[in-house]
């Protein structure tokens, strides 16, 4: 969903373990990644820190830039007019990469996707012309123009139908998706309750919780877009199969998904994970002691008047603190696993609705792909079928037309595939990236 990544950090101490595997996870879904290491001008061992983040980021196979800046240095340079402090700053370095490598990019991808459009469009009406072209020029082969073309038209005129090919592979595409799109999120679900039972079940929630909470909230936050990543890599691998039953006749269809941001889901949640996870105080725990000493001390004393036997104070009061210990213990575990108690469904809680949220909006959002596909692939049939039928009309009229109309035609006709080939010519300089693609689609094909 995003253009690019600046991930920042100050320069007082290494990447810790969690930075750096969301580092890992930013780099898989997004193309740019930039690291900023901050406060250059506090820390006099930046440097130290700085080839100590690349190596962790070169031990992960993470390659990513890292750029070092001063805010205090920059605002003083900006102050001063002193372009030394200025490049000093780092900031004119990273100003720079955002402009040539992000915004630069963001703006080719907006003309190669103008460009491909005019490729597409040229190369229907190419095709268009050249049949009628062929019939122009070669009247002895009119006939035969004419009948591919009626074939070709019968042809599409079953991609137009509801009952065609493609959109019987697009529907079942999508309920397979949607049948492992509900499997991926549950079992991801599934795998962060076990795991937050177990490391409630290892811990105090009254010590941990707020711990806990952050931890929760980000695992549960990662799994979600990584739900929705699947999402979305599931629906461009439909959209490719699905232009395969076009053939020969869709060209090179493409068509690239469009989802929403799904971090925004989240927000929505309503559910409290907030626990009364409170220790014994000192009070307490002198009330749960006593009531255990004196439970025994009471207990053994007419257990011992009632054999006959006179207990000593001493030993009666041995004992009533070996009691008040145990029923202070006791107490306490009872407390620490109410507490485990409570942390576990409250997690259950927000997981719970989690999966009820997520579950709605992913099934509203493959809806909302599967009528993209559905569109794009029906809007290409009727421009596939109008084009053909464009054709099969300039052939038919070739046929019944006259020597010197027929040159004039081919006159114009050549004019034309001469204005279109300039045009594609000129979208394709505009867009080298487009040229290769289109060159590997061609030697794959």
């Amino acid at each position: 969903m995003a253009d690019a990544v600046i991930f920042v950090s100050d320069s007082s101490q290494e990447f810790t373990a969690p930075e750096l595997e969301f580092l890992q996870t930013a780099r898989r879904m997004c193309p740019n990644v930039i690291c900023v290491l901050t406060k250059v001008d506090f820390y006099p061992a930046w440097r130290k820190i700085r080839d100590l983040n690349m190596e962790h980021l070169q031990r992960l196979g993470v390659k990513v830039p890292v750029m070092c800046v001063s805010s205090a240095l920059r605002i003083h340079a900006l102050r001063t007019n002193d372009r030394d402090l200025n490049q000093e700053s780092g900031f004119p370095q990273l100003v720079g990469y955002l402009q040539n490598d992000i915004a630069a990019n963001a703006e080719k991808l907006t003309i190669r996707t103008a460009a491909s459009d005019v490729v597409a469009v040229a190369g229907l009406l190419t095709t268009q012309f050249r049949n009628e072209q062929q019939a122009l020029a070669n009247p002895e082969e009119a006939h035969e123009v004419v009948g591919n073309l009626t074939q070709l038209q019968e042809r599409l005129n079953r991609l137009r139908g509801n009952a065609s090919k493609w959109q019987q592979g697009l529907s079942d595409g999508i309920i397979d998706l949607q049948t492992d799109l509900e499997h991926d999120m549950r079992s991801r679900l599934r795998l962060i309750t076990k795991q937050a039972d177990d490391a409630i079940e290892a811990s105090d929630p009254a010590d941990t919780w707020d711990e806990f909470q952050a931890w929760l909230y980000r695992r549960v936050a990662e799994d979600i877009v990584h739900t929705y990543q699947f999402l979305h890599a599931r629906s461009e691998d439909l959209s490719v199969r699905v232009a395969e039953t076009f053939g020969e006749d869709g060209g090179d269809l493409t068509m690239h998904v469009s989802m929403l941001n799904p971090t925004e889901i989240l927000a929505s949640v309503e559910a409290n994970t907030e626990i009364q996870a409170q220790k014994m105080g000192m009070t307490a725990q002198g009330l749960a002691a006593m009531r255990g000493s004196y439970g025994g001390m009471l207990m053994f004393g007419m257990l011992g008047n009632m054999a006959g036997l006179a207990l000593a104070n001493p030993a009666t009061i041995v004992i009533g603190l070996f009691m008040g210990r145990k029923a202070l213990r006791d107490e306490k575990e009872r407390q620490l696993s109410m507490r485990r108690s409570q942390a576990k469904q409250a997690h259950r809680k927000y997981t719970d609705e989690v999966g009820f949220v997520v579950g709605k909006d992913s099934r509203d959002t493959l809806r909302r792909i599967q009528r993209q596909l559905r569109d794009f692939f029906s809007t290409r049939a009727e421009e596939l079928h109008r084009s053909t039928a464009d054709a099969l009309q300039a052939a038919q009229q070739a046929v019944k037309s006259d020597q010197s109309t027929r040159q004039q035609r081919l006159k114009d006709v050549n004019a034309e595939l001469e204005r279109i080939a300039m045009l594609r010519k000129r979208a394709l300089e505009l867009s080298p990236e487009l040229v290769k693609s289109l060159a590997a689609a061609g030697g794959a094909s």
